[in-house]
């Protein structure tokens, strides 16, 4: 079929805004977990509650992506990424400050997240892998890395100020610290790349193009592929959500220092970077069967390896890397399997829908497990289980089969499509695929 994406050899140079305002978006969007994964003892022995109690959060903002993400979604359709972002941002920067002036009011905690995760929609992985996907087609996965590896440099960079902040003014000045540097580098970045966007037509203007084919959102819930894919990534989400936020207390817990185990949680950063663009450039090259197997080999030895830890920092260190590398390909690894198996017309509803299935399970495992170990007090029984359901997970993303011809896709036949198809109708002949 004739790719229908206009200039599409200047795919890049048309769309470094997209990516430079999508990359510092994503970065911010570990203001809730990465944090949390360095301040879960201090706020236990200050504020008096428990890693439960306190990691609860995370599944507060898992269940606000579920249930409003797709409005996220329908709203950068209607109005573009960068008005959305450009309201989203300061929001999300008082977010954070009535989060750090909750102590020791749990219920107080509870409702700045709240507020927090609401707001931050307009801002995180759903608005700007749906600009990403909607202007990228040839480049699509590396394209996704690029924009989303600000997750990768949020992993690294976070937990070090978080303890640097905390270590000069306690825990309600490190929030409000985040909150303040979230607004000076994402705010002038928003105003400066929305005047570049500001001459094209509003439907337009956060991808410069028109989105093409694809599923709505309840056409593809019907579909067989969209609840493997959401399984798949669900498994995958609820481990490696648990070891990024639990790892720094274990790691305390087998006598390994705080500043140690921050410096060791900041190996997320290079994991992830590492994860996104070898899955992106993977994604380009490669059928999906061919990436999921490499990528997700590393969180179920991590799993066995963590079960048996007993404080040796390299393998700490291995843990971290290991979880890191499967965190930064799943985040590329979903948003191109919904634009590849659901079409683009609809992405940002449907891909939000997935993602917030994602983020209830990253969320929602580390309030699990906390309350599971406030029981037992041992980590060891439940990782051990991790390792095995992964496996499920991952079998049930091999069993995806090819991506789907585009125009199956526009005439809803995907969802119950299990034939193999040439995937290179997608993105133009063969030639074009290999650059």
């Amino acid at each position: 079929m004739t790719d229908t994406t206009p200039m599409r050899e200047k795919e890049w140079s048309t769309g470094w805004p997209v990516l430079a305002a999508g990359f510092m978006g994503v970065f911010w969007m570990g203001a809730a977990a990465s944090p949390l994964s360095v301040l879960v003892k201090p706020i236990g022995e200050t504020w008096g509650w428990s890693r439960g109690e306190t990691t609860f959060l995370v599944s507060i903002n898992a269940l606000v992506i579920l249930l409003l993400g797709p409005l996220a979604g329908r709203a950068v359709r209607r109005v573009g990424s960068f008005r959305v972002a450009l309201v989203s941002c300061p929001l999300a920067a008082l977010g954070l400050y009535v989060v750090g002036q909750s102590g020791p009011n749990l219920l107080l905690w509870y409702i700045g997240w709240i507020f927090f995760s609401i707001v931050y929609l307009g801002n995180n992985i759903i608005v700007w892998a749906a600009a990403v996907t909607a202007h990228f087609n040839r480049h699509r996965g590396l394209a996704l890395a690029v924009a989303l590896s600000g997750n990768a440099a949020g992993n690294a960079v976070l937990p070090v100020t978080t303890l640097a902040l905390y270590n000069r003014f306690g825990i309600d000045g490190a929030f409000a610290g985040l909150g303040l540097l979230l607004l000076a580098t994402c705010l002038p970045l928003l105003l400066w790349q929305f005047r570049l966007q500001s001459n094209r037509p509003v439907a337009q203007a956060s991808t410069g193009l028109a989105l093409g084919a694809g599923l709505t959102l309840s056409r593809a819930m019907t579909g067989l592929r969209f609840w493997q894919l959401a399984f798949g990534f669900m498994v995958i989400g609820a481990v490696v959500g648990s070891i990024a936020i639990h790892f720094p207390a274990i790691m305390s817990d087998k006598g390994i220092s705080a500043e140690t185990a921050a410096w060791t949680m900041s190996l997320l950063g290079p994991g992830i970077l590492a994860g996104r663009f070898a899955g992106g450039l993977m994604l380009d090259r490669c059928t999906a069967r061919q990436v999921i197997v490499p990528v997700f080999l590393g969180p179920i030895i991590a799993c066995f390896l963590l079960a048996d830890f007993q404080g040796a920092q390299w393998l700490a260190a291995t843990i971290v890397l290991l979880a890191g590398v499967a965190i930064g390909a799943e985040g590329d690894l979903l948003a191109y399997f919904v634009g590849r198996y659901f079409g683009r017309d609809n992405f940002p509803q449907i891909y939000a829908a997935m993602f917030g299935l994602f983020g209830l399970a990253f969320g929602t495992s580390p309030t699990l497990v906390g309350f599971v170990y406030d029981r037992v007090g041992d980590y060891g029984d439940l990782y051990r289980a991790f390792g095995g359901v992964l496996v499920l997970g991952v079998l049930s993303l091999l069993l995806l089969g090819d991506y789907p011809d585009e125009k199956a896709v526009s005439k809803g036949d995907v969802a119950d499509q299990d034939q193999p198809v040439d995937v290179v109708h997608l993105s133009g002949s063969a030639s074009d695929r290999n650059g």
